[in-house]
């Protein structure tokens, strides 16, 4: 690797670092959450803990043990007890709440077990209580509780389709919710009248509260006509008859306060910090990404060629959101290494440059990568060795690719989820 090349590598690793640790859990709860003696106060929000009976802590998502790791350093001795679910692997050593492991992308035994210890803790808070929620990415399926007429087979093929469909997270949430006893609004409902404060780090576009972890403690905003719309549109009429939509009342979620703690953009705000500390033009692109991974890849690498041909600094472009991938091929990978694998062929060896794509979760699809990057001498090398990118592409197989080529991003548990980081280094 030319010295040239190396240093945009080691750049763009640490720029992707100061976006880990910008949304960190730990440094989210410290932002965001102060107690002054028996004063809590989030926001804009005050709650005096002396107030109430209890403090029971529950929650679900891949950060959510590392967010009750940093509620116990804080509340310390006024938590009463808890229980949070998050993804194998993510656990942290916690005191006084309980950690359930469980699966993900798809739901398992372990997630239904979760499901039924959060939801008795949500029902044994009466109104002298206080229920601190915590919520991040992956809470729609590591917390389970389905109708009687839909078995954890079901949900697994459900959860499979959606997947693999091309289906966004608003889509597949707004199916998920009509299965669950928990998800659009009903673990509120089994909390009330207890009171609920709601600290969340967000995983969606636009920070949709309907959407994060599928809304457990906020009303299910979609309607019957917008369910059957996504199933037919993505060719699953077979669930029609087993799948509605259903709202809970109003009066349930008065005494619930949803705060927004982390998000993308905090992200992203890292990742310009320390480009900028490290020479280079930082800007961001329009708009977040969403859609097919090759199609959004083809049109941040456009922005930035263009942004490029007015600055003579490196520039170093960067963005934000969450791709999908409409599977046909039988390879594997994730929309990250799709992303990667796609800017590639649109890049080739034209310039020097450096492209990189990672989940700030750590996992990208079903592999144990984050994501990749790649640059033209990577391109240069793959055609040497034959390597025809477009098949790989084609075949949705760009973990074997980049397995091959050496250049994965592995990150392990990050204890954040706030979607993905795309990046484009033009020296």
């Amino acid at each position: 690797m030319s010295v040239l090349h190396e240093t945009m590598l080691n750049d763009a690793r640490a720029i992707f670092d100061a976006s880990l640790k910008a949304v960190h859990a730990h440094e989210l709860i410290r932002r965001a959450v102060a107690i002054d003696r028996s004063i809590l106060t989030v926001g804009q929000r005050s709650y005096d803990l002396d107030s109430f009976e209890r403090v029971i802590v529950i929650g679900a998502g891949k950060a959510s043990a590392a967010m009750a790791e940093a509620i116990e350093d804080l509340f310390g001795e006024k938590i009463t007890g808890g229980v949070v679910a998050t993804k194998y692997g993510h656990t942290r050593p916690l005191n006084k709440i309980q950690v359930i492991e469980a699966g993900h992308p798809l739901p398992d035994e372990s997630s239904l077990q979760a499901g039924d210890a959060i939801q008795r803790a949500a029902e044994m808070a009466n109104k002298n209580d206080l229920v601190v929620l915590l919520l991040s990415g992956g809470a729609s399926v590591l917390m389970a509780s389905f109708k009687k007429y839909f078995t954890l087979e079901d949900s697994i093929s459900l959860n499979k389709q959606l997947l693999s469909c091309g289906a966004n997270i608003h889509e597949m949430n707004v199916i998920r919710k009509c299965i669950s006893n928990i998800h659009g609004g009903k673990l509120a409902k089994s909390i009330y009248p207890a009171t609920c404060l709601s600290l969340i780090i967000s995983d969606v576009i636009g920070n949709r509260l309907a959407d994060i972890g599928s809304g457990p403690a906020y009303p299910n905003d979609s309607s019957a006509d917008e369910v059957y719309t996504i199933l037919r549109k993505y060719k699953l009429d077979q669930w029609l008859p087993r799948i509605e939509s259903e709202d809970v009342d109003s009066e349930f979620f008065k005494n619930v306060d949803n705060m927004i703690i982390g998000d993308n953009d905090k992200a992203l705000s890292g990742c310009e910090a320390t480009a900028h500390s490290l020479g280079y033009e930082c800007r961001r692109a329009r708009e977040m990404f969403a859609g097919e991974a090759r199609e959004v890849t083809v049109k941040f690498i456009n922005e930035a060629l263009a942004l490029k041909s007015r600055i003579t600094k490196p520039l170093c472009y960067i963005g934000g959101g969450e791709t999908t991938v409409t599977l046909s091929g039988h390879g594997k990978g994730g929309r990250n290494q799709e992303a990667v694998l796609s800017g590639m062929m649109t890049l080739k060896d034209a310039r020097p440059y450096l492209f990189f794509c990672a989940g700030t979760d750590g996992t990208d699809g079903p592999t144990d990568a984050a994501g990749a990057w790649v640059s033209d001498k990577i391109y240069q090398k793959a055609i040497e060795k034959n390597m025809n990118g477009l098949e790989y592409l084609n075949n949705h197989d760009s973990y074997n690719f980049f397995e091959k080529t050496r250049t994965h991003i592995r990150t392990g548990p990050t204890m954040t989820n706030v979607m993905d980081v795309m990046m484009l280094i033009l020296p």
